[in-house]
């Protein structure tokens, strides 16, 4: 997952065993932390989920041309969940426009989609479920997989709203963010 440590480490067989090789690294995304002309490196893997992997390669020097002087490899990332929106009430013809383009977006990636739906401090009882229903069959009709819709219930805030995430197959799901207590 983005954000956790990933170390690699290099193995080197054969060869003269008086020479003391020089061994650069380079990754594609996160930082070196650690073990730069090492043979293992500490890599932070902040930020590398928006890649969905890290390259690391190494290059070896001080042996004979002949001898494999680079070796790589790859460590798929998991990328954190992401907010791509959040709307208040809308008209049901705006919500619709809306849902088709999502919809049709979010289905062309590997991504679930999750929807949370708040209720206002005066909605009507029932009204996140029954737009959370409304958006799912929306969000089906534009191309997106029901199976890769969750659509959530997030309890109460002043004024009724939606918010919009994307979740990587993998990552921490979000969790709602009510703004006001149910009464008991």
């Amino acid at each position: 997952r983005d954000g956790q440590p990933i170390s690699f480490m290099l193995n080197l067989n054969g060869g003269d065993p008086r020479v003391q090789p020089t061994i650069l690294w380079s990754v594609s995304a996160g930082l070196i932390k650690a073990g730069q002309n090492s043979r293992k490196i500490d890599v932070d893997s902040t930020g590398s989920g928006a890649d969905r992997e890290i390259k690391a390669g190494v290059w070896v020097g001080g042996y004979a041309p002949e001898c494999l002087l680079e070796a790589k490899t790859i460590v798929k990332v998991i990328p954190p969940a992401a907010k791509i929106g959040e709307v208040g009430e809308l008209a049901p013809d705006k919500v619709t426009n809306m849902l088709k383009v999502l919809g049709s977006t979010i289905a062309q990636s590997p991504d679930n989609l999750y929807v949370f739906a708040y209720a206002g401090r005066k909605s009507e009882r029932g009204y996140a479920f029954n737009w959370l229903k409304k958006m799912k069959d929306e969000l089906s009709m534009a191309g997106l997989d029901a199976r890769r819709i969750v659509a959530v219930d997030g309890g109460f805030r002043e004024e009724p709203g939606f918010e919009f995430w994307t979740v990587p197959p993998g990552s921490e799901p979000p969790r709602p963010s009510p703004t006001v207590r149910s009464k008991p």
